[in-house]
């Protein structure tokens, strides 16, 4: 039999392995939609365009 140190480890190893995958899933799914309701909403292709010289901010 494995000692009780050793069964306590592996139970909030595997909950925080499980915490984690669901925390990825969830992030992955939010940015999906936020993807999608960007590209949705974005009438044009110009839409937050500087048109700004971009060599002035390297100096």
């Amino acid at each position: 039999m494995m000692p009780l140190w050793l069964l306590v480890v592996l139970i909030f190893g595997g909950l925080l392995l499980i915490g984690a995958i669901i925390d990825w899933i969830a992030k992955r799914r939010k940015q999906r939609v936020l993807i999608e309701r960007n590209n949705r909403d974005s009438h044009s292709f110009d839409e937050g365009y500087d048109p700004r010289n971009k060599d002035e901010y390297l100096n």
